[in-house]
């Protein structure tokens, strides 16, 4: 059973009551904006955001908010997500701010060339890929990117090698020798 199957599964043997909060949920997009806000506020104080000031402040802003209705049992991997910010952990101390230096394309790349290359020398099948950048980057359009095909853009990434073995089509990383 996949991740998929036993989310449906879990989910469906919830209550109604439960359901209903689930559709009620605020949207991804309105947490990472109240988050952004927040960032900004404490950078104009020359103040670090902390992970435990974001979670406190999430909740007086969205009194029902929890990061379980996402999927998710940590605000940590939650906020993981979310494509503008960035949690970095210094002992026990984790912050979180702003990829504010990167544009889209740039964090977009890194993260292509991180899938591919952590995946070794058998690489990654382009549809493992896709859907990987879809759930991080949920407005991926590979036009956007100025190519009719997402293969061929992943083609275009260097010392990155489009392999066809009959059942799949795989991006391998090809070190330079």
């Amino acid at each position: 059973m996949d991740k998929d199957e036993k989310e449906e599964k879990n989910f469906s043997h919830q209550n109604h009551g439960k359901e209903q909060r689930k559709e009620n949920a605020i949207s991804k997009d309105k947490i990472e904006e109240a988050v952004v806000k927040i960032i900004t506020e404490n950078q104009n104080d020359d103040r670090e955001t902390g992970l435990g000031e974001v979670g406190s402040r999430l909740v007086k802003l969205y009194p029902d908010f929890d990061v379980r209705r996402y999927g998710y049992s940590l605000l940590s991997k939650f906020l993981e997500t979310l494509p503008k910010l960035k949690l970095t952990q210094e002992g026990t101390k984790v912050s979180v701010s702003l990829y504010e230096d990167k544009s889209k394309k740039d964090m977009l790349e890194e993260y292509i060339m991180r899938q591919i290359q952590s995946n070794g020398r058998y690489g990654i099948s382009l549809g493992s890929l896709g859907n990987r950048i879809h759930t991080r980057f949920r407005d991926f359009k590979v036009r956007d990117y100025g190519f009719s095909q997402f293969k061929q853009y992943i083609e275009s990434f260097p010392n990155v090698e489009i392999v066809e073995d009959g059942e799949r089509t795989r991006a391998v990383y090809m070190k330079d020798e």
